[in-house]
């Protein structure tokens, strides 16, 4: 393989890399909506715990562990969805890492043949 072809090689994981930093944007500002999201829905049941308390018929007022459960059978789609994008975010982290672990290599190689 030639030395021109190696750097364009090199190229193709510029590019990929740079690629994949926008999935990676795209993914965080998903992963980050979906936690705002829940977050203020949790917070908006922890605020009028009477509803919990009127909902399930209970005789005292709920307590936190009542409160997380009612949130989380209520938003289970939405604990899900952030769930994912969590697993998403992490997964396309590894691809970046691994993208700069090829293009560390390539830069390598290069090196070593322009030494040559």
């Amino acid at each position: 393989m030639s030395t021109v072809d190696k750097f364009r090689d090199y190229l193709k994981l510029l590019d990929e890399k740079e690629a994949k930093i926008k999935e990676l944007k795209d993914a965080v500002n998903s992963e980050t909506s979906l936690k705002l999201d829940l977050l203020h829905k949790s917070n908006e049941v922890r605020l009028h715990p009477d509803k919990v308390k009127e909902e399930y018929e209970l005789s005292k007022a709920p307590t936190e562990k009542q409160i997380q459960a009612h949130i989380d059978e209520t938003y289970n789609e939405l604990t899900d969805d952030y769930e994912l994008a969590k697993q998403n975010t992490s997964l396309i982290r590894k691809d970046l890492e691994l993208i700069d672990n090829r293009i560390s290599f390539e830069k390598y190689v290069l090196q070593l043949e322009m030494k040559q």
